[in-house]
């Protein structure tokens, strides 16, 4: 990729923060609940990374390193209905 957006500006912070200051607090709440719930906590989180990145696929392949940033870290992918999302 051309924009040299690489995971360690995305990915990391959504991991070791839980995705606490990327959703809304009872979006934040609904996820933690069900990674908490889950035996496969950690490789269900990795799917919800993959899941929040897909969301944003056509940012990613037509933007600049800005925009997919943006969209990357702003209520990732657009996502607002967590419980759909899970």
């Amino acid at each position: 990729m051309s924009e040299k957006v690489t995971t360690q500006f995305y990915a990391l912070r959504w991991i070791i923060l839980l995705m606490c200051q990327d959703f809304e607090m009872p979006n934040c709440i609904t996820l933690w609940d069900t990674l908490l719930a889950d035996e496969s906590r950690f490789e269900f989180l990795s799917f919800v990374c993959a899941y929040i990145i897909v969301s944003c696929r056509d940012v990613i392949l037509k933007g600049d390193f800005a925009a997919i940033m943006e969209c990357l870290q702003s209520e990732p992918g657009n996502i607002t209905d967590v419980p759909k999302m899970l």
